[in-house]
C-alpha cells in the first residue's frame, strides 16, 4: 500500500490522503489552493490504468559466478578481534552486513533480466 501525498493539505498536517497498491498508479500528484470554503487544500493527480502486464527490468546478483576465493581472503585479512571489541552486539552485526554486501557488489556479477509483471490492481471487477 503506497499513500501518495508528501506535501501539508490542511495547514502543516498532511490531512487528505491518496492511496494504491502501486507505486506508478498515482502519477504528477499536486497540492492545489483551498477548495471554495474548506481549509483543506485541493488534490489533483493522474489515475495510470494501463491494461494488461508491463515488462520491467530486474537486477539480480549471478551467485553462480562469485569470486568466492577473493571474498574469503578479504574477509580473512580483517582482524575481527580488533574491530568488534568494545562494541555492541548491533554494532558488530551492523558493521558484519555492510562489509558482506560490499564484498557481494564488488565480487559477484549482477544480470539483468527482463520480467513481464501483471498489474496487480486489473481484476475481473475492474475490468467490467
Amino acid at each position: 500500500m503506497f499513500q501518495h501525498v508528501r506535501e501539508a493539505t490542511r495547514g502543516s498536517n498532511i490531512i487528505d490522503l491518496v492511496f494504491s497498491n502501486e507505486v506508478s498508479m498515482v502519477e504528477d500528484l499536486k497540492v492545489l489552493e483551498h477548495f471554495s470554503t474548506s481549509d483543506h487544500n485541493m488534490l489533483e493527480f493522474q489515475c495510470v490504468l494501463r491494461p494488461g502486464s508491463y515488462d520491467a527490468l530486474v537486477y539480480k546478483y549471478n551467485f553462480n559466478k562469485g569470486d568466492y576465493n577473493a571474498i574469503r581472503s578479504a574477509l580473512n585479512e580483517i582482524n575481527w578481534d580488533t574491530v568488534f571489541d568494545s562494541k555492541g552486539t548491533l554494532e558488530c552485526y551492523e558493521y558484519f552486513n555492510d562489509k558482506i554486501n560490499k564484498l557481494i557488489d564488488r565480487y559477484v556479477p549482477q544480470k539483468k533480466r527482463k520480467i513481464k509483471q501483471k498489474c496487480l490492481w486489473l481484476n475481473r471487477s475492474v475490468k467490467r
